[in-house]
């Protein structure tokens, strides 16, 4: 649809990269690679060593990151993903969790001997409202502002005319630097209890599904020094900024590697239609290349 007919033929329009991945990640590979061939073929030689990473799986469980920590290890990093040509020094963190509400199957005919798991899962959603209502009060971020909670899957049932044994919820809690999943299970596994104290026939379980830290770093650390001055001749004024997204930044850090994450400019990421500004990656290229000469050189 629209500039992007199909997404696995790359489309050249109006300095627009379209396609599937042009932008993310791919551009940033290609940012990596234009300025590595660039320092090769001007400074030359490197007086530390320098390590170009293509890993997968960033998207769901980080297997390719995971993998490079176990071989390798760096002074520092810069996480590719697609800032907008921003120096990203914070992302939130998120914590997955699944919330089951038990009740007692019967036949819809027969209300004395059913209990409506569903209904059960209402007063959990409206606690949850209630948890959401909390985090926006909270004082924000600097430069992520605040916390939030969202329901995501919800499942219960088999048939119209039973009563549900069971209903499922998986919610998602994104987290800022300081949060910690257990502190995020603590808010959730407290308004469970708090609903078992108000109705006797509330049945509920908490099984927690993966969580990633946020991350951040602050903007006077050598790296992010470094990566500012390598901006400034190509882009000007640079001001410290956050993204929401997770990366694998908060991985690096965590095996002791600090990180920033820079990369192009473009839009609709995980979308039908994705595009990479042409000219962000030149420029992307260019701060990379005076980085290399700069931090490696």
């Amino acid at each position: 649809a629209g500039d992007m007919p199909d997404p696995f033929a790359p489309l050249e329009k109006n300095g627009r990269l379209y396609g599937r991945g042009a932008l993310d990640i791919k551009s940033g590979v290609a940012a990596m690679c234009a300025a590595a061939l660039a320092f090769a073929r001007g400074a030359g030689k490197l007086g530390k060593p320098l390590l170009l990473a293509a890993v997968v799986d960033e998207e769901c469980n980080s297997l390719g990151t995971s993998a490079l920590l176990e071989r390798a290890t760096a002074d520092s990093a810069v996480v590719l993903e697609p800032t907008d040509l921003q120096l990203v020094v914070a992302h939130k963190g998120y914590a997955w969790f699944e919330v089951a509400t038990h009740g007692r199957a019967a036949h819809g005919s027969m209300p004395s001997e059913g209990r409506d798991a569903i209904r059960k899962m209402a007063q959990v959603l409206r606690s949850l409202d209630e948890i959401e209502a909390e985090l926006a009060a909270r004082s924000p971020h600097a430069l992520l502002g605040r916390a939030s909670l969202h329901a995501s899957l919800i499942a219960g049932g088999q048939e119209l005319s039973s009563y549900p044994a069971e209903c499922r919820l998986q919610f998602e809690r994104r987290l800022l630097p300081g949060e910690t999943e257990a502190a995020a299970r603590a808010e959730i596994e407290s308004a469970l209890a708090s609903l078992r104290g108000r109705d006797p026939e509330f049945a509920a379980s908490l099984r927690p599904l993966g969580a990633r830290p946020a991350y951040e770093i602050s903007p006077d650390a050598p790296l992010a020094r470094a990566v500012a001055a390598a901006m400034r001749p190509e882009l000007g004024d640079v001001h410290a900024a956050g993204m929401a997204p997770w990366t694998d930044t908060a991985l690096l850090a965590a095996a002791g590697v600090p990180g920033v994450v820079f990369g192009p400019a473009g839009r609709g990421l995980h979308g039908k239609e994705e595009y990479v500004e042409l000219a962000s990656v030149e420029s992307c290229a260019r701060v990379l290349a005076r980085l290399i000469a700069a931090v490696c050189g």
